[in-house]
């Protein structure tokens, strides 16, 4: 029995992305405070998991994509002993 996910799974997973992150949201993120834009979220094919694609507004990078799980994208992490948001929604 495989453990791929239904298409319908998929589209399931996709859609409840939305309720964690904003498309179109502007995220900075927590070590430099460099902002992002949300343009996409995507299924890996090779593990059926959710990822967010974002895209740099910030001098050297403007324009370019990166993408990150969705499960690390949106986890908290540690900083100087306080716990915060990986990338926090700023508009």
């Amino acid at each position: 029995m495989s453990d791929k996910k239904t298409d319908l799974e998929l589209k399931q997973m996709l859609n409840d992305v939305s309720a964690l992150v904003k498309l179109g949201g502007v995220y900075a993120h927590y070590k430099q405070g460099h902002e992002y834009t949300i343009v996409d979220f995507i299924v890996d094919e090779a593990s059926d998991s959710i990822h967010v694609v974002y895209e740099a507004q910030y001098e050297p990078f403007i324009g370019i994509k990166f993408s990150r799980s969705l499960d690390s994208f949106i986890e908290e992490v540690e900083k100087d002993g306080v716990k915060m948001k990986r990338f926090e929604l700023v508009n």
